[in-house]
């Protein structure tokens, strides 16, 4: 809903600048929560988790209901409706552009997630962190998303919202394959350390230029668009870890698997930009 809302009030650049905040929170807290849920542990039970989150939801509703009023044009309202939430689904699922993106955001947040699940077993197992070191790296790398998605609206200003896309993208398979090549040749822990920062860091402006490009054209539909995004984002993340960590994990299963999700996620641009090319009518034809 919060992305439905920012496509609501803001449009392109904007929207996308308005996304990269939303990243702050967005972006870091799956990997600060696995810290902070840490530092509940050490005072309280599973119990107590489970209260700090109702009270963090209750907090949430009371501000959504006083503070966010509802941000839909009415010219862009519908009757709603099972059938015609199907609809929506239907026409959305046949925008390549933005199914595009939703692949390329889902498999590049795929990556983080493989971070999210293996790093510890990695870092600590593979390499000795003690708990302490690696909650520091942890939060460090977090610190790395909100850095990034603090920059990257003036990234945009420069070089707009597609090309620092893709330069994270980059980064991301970039940082992830060294950190592969790093385990695989046992190489100091500081190179993976440091690789791992990049590759995790370029979440911070991938996900709100994806999502951005995504949600552009679906002024009407963007919170169905939102929702499609939504399913993908979390959809690989959810199963790509445990596929690939059934004989165990290391260094450059984490980091070849994560390497491998940013190119899906770049060749999935790729295509896209192929297919809308030759979808573009050539000079002095009728329009399609």
């Amino acid at each position: 809903m919060s992305r439905a809302v920012v496509r609501d009030l803001y449009e392109g650049d904007d929207a996308a600048r308005v996304f990269s905040r939303l990243m702050i929170v967005s972006g870091a807290a799956p990997v600060l929560a696995p810290v902070a849920g840490g530092a509940l542990l050490v005072v309280t039970d599973w119990r107590g988790v489970f209260l700090v989150l109702a009270v963090i939801g209750f907090a949430i509703l009371v501000a959504s209901w006083l503070w966010v009023p509802d941000s839909l044009a009415p010219e862009n309202r519908h009757e709603g409706g099972f059938g015609e939430q199907l609809r929506w689904f239907g026409r959305i699922a046949r925008d390549w552009r933005f199914m595009g993106h939703a692949v390329s955001l889902g498999f590049a947040s795929g990556a983080l997630f493989v971070y999210i699940s293996m790093s510890s077993l990695v870092l600590q197992d593979d390499y000795g962190l003690s708990a302490q070191l690696f909650a520091v790296v942890f939060a460090a790398n977090a610190a790395g998303i909100v850095l990034v998605g603090q920059v990257n609206p003036a990234l945009i200003s420069r070089l707009g919202t597609r090309r620092v896309l893709v330069g994270c993208l980059v980064a991301i398979a970039a940082g992830a394959a060294v950190a592969g090549f790093a385990g695989a040749l046992r190489a100091p822990r500081a190179l993976l350390l440091v690789a791992v920062f990049v590759a995790v860091a370029g979440q911070g402006g991938q996900t709100p230029n994806n999502t951005a490009l995504a949600l552009g054209p679906h002024a009407r539909g963007a919170g169905s668009a939102s929702a499609v995004l939504g399913v993908f984002q979390f959809l690989v993340g959810a199963v790509l870890p445990p596929l690939v960590s059934l004989h165990g994990v290391d260094a450059p299963l984490m980091g070849f698997t994560m390497a491998g999700c940013a190119l899906v996620a770049l060749a999935a641009l790729a295509l896209m930009r192929d297919a809308a090319r030759s979808a573009a009518p050539a000079p002095g034809a009728p329009p399609r």
